[in-house]
């Protein structure tokens, strides 16, 4: 569905992006547009709209979508300004605890740090992939049911387990709340509002386990009218103008999930940050990062557009230097790009192999 996720020209001479890229998505936008999943199809639909009638369309519909802005258009909106107000990485206390030192004795930093990892494709994953490259032990959550995208599985669970509970049976969510019991920090990437409907929130999960570090992974980031909406990396390069900055009249997407890589980074930091706090002063702390905060940090800092004449580009030569082997793997075997940080004491690496999904038991 790569080519229907893209930008189209509206009725009212603006431009709109539909995400179509996991199936129970496109069938929500499809019944939105009402029109069939080809590119002229769809070309059709979403000229017959004007851009931000459709975009509420979209959200009313739990589909996701947006659009496509410049980058002064949405400094004025009231979503983005109000995420122009706060910070790129926030991090709230949300809980009293005990000051709680780190593991000592391990070879990394934060070696047998546990990390719940309820996220899938790209952003989340590449939070707790960052984690796991510093030594922490990330047990991921899903359910054979939820979609996912192969690729992204292969390629951002190094150094990972992986385990089935469907929090939404009662079983596994009792078996998923002893985990969050001894766990250390918990990160998800769920529509905003689902975790806290199925009791895993962050003052749920501070409860159970005092001292936690929550990590939220969203597009539209906390409060502002948006802060309810669901996204994508996709989403959030339409609405925040880096559509625009990319392809100028003519709108187009970065040829890298830039939103996603980035906002996973982020994560991990604020993740870290919030760890060395509750060694100096205790508490349960609350991260949220966004895909929209991503991309306007990237847009201040100067969006390359040009990749050809990037400054820094990895030849074959520098690939081999920082290249994984990973062998008998559920995919085979891996050549993966390993953690390119490099730490004099501590140097950052995967400590198991790429595991398949649901592979391990749902325990520490």
């Amino acid at each position: 569905m790569v080519a229907l996720t893209q930008p189209w020209p509206t009725a009212d001479g603006r431009w709109f992006l539909p995400h179509f890229n996991l199936p129970h998505l496109e069938r929500r936008v499809l019944a939105v547009l009402d029109c069939e999943a080809t590119p002229a199809s769809v070309a059709a639909a979403v000229a017959e709209w004007k851009a931000d009638d459709l975009e509420d369309a979209i959200a009313a519909a739990g589909a996701c979508g947006g659009t496509v802005r410049t980058p002064e258009e949405w400094l004025a909106h009231p979503h983005g300004s109000s995420l122009a107000a706060r910070p790129v990485v926030e991090i709230a206390k949300i809980g009293d605890s005990a000051p709680s030192a780190l593991p000592a004795g391990g070879a990394s930093p934060l070696s047998d740090v546990r990390v719940l990892d309820l996220t899938r494709i790209l952003a989340g994953p590449t939070a707790t992939l960052s984690l796991a490259e510093h030594g922490a032990n990330v047990l991921m959550v899903t359910a054979p049911h939820l979609p996912q995208v192969a690729p992204f599985v292969r390629d951002t669970s190094h150094g990972k387990r992986s385990t089935y509970l469907d929090y939404s049976t009662a079983d596994d969510a009792a078996r998923l709340r002893s985990l969050v019991s001894a766990a250390d920090v918990f990160v998800e990437g769920y529509r905003p509002g689902r975790m806290s409907a199925h009791g895993f929130g962050p003052e749920d999960v501070a409860a159970l386990r005092p001292g936690i570090v929550y990590v939220t992974v969203n597009c539209f980031g906390s409060g502002g009218p948006f802060g309810m909406r669901a996204g994508w990396d996709q989403v959030a390069q339409a609405v925040t103008g880096a559509c625009v900055v990319q392809g100028g009249d003519r709108p187009q997407l970065t040829p890298v999930y830039l939103c996603d890589f980035l906002t996973g980074f982020l994560a991990s930091y604020g993740a870290m940050l919030a760890l060395a706090r509750r060694v100096r002063e205790g508490g349960s702390y609350h991260v949220r990062v966004s895909l929209c905060q991503s991309s306007m940090l990237l847009q201040r800092q100067g969006l390359l557009t040009d990749y050809a004449d990037a400054p820094g580009r990895l030849p074959p030569s520098e690939f081999e230097r920082y290249a994984v082997l990973d062998d008998d793997t559920i995919y085979g075997d891996l050549k993966s790009l390993g953690p390119v940080i490099r730490m004099s004491e501590t140097p950052p690496r995967w400590e198991w192999t790429t595991p398949e999904l649901g592979s391990s038991r749902p325990e520490w």
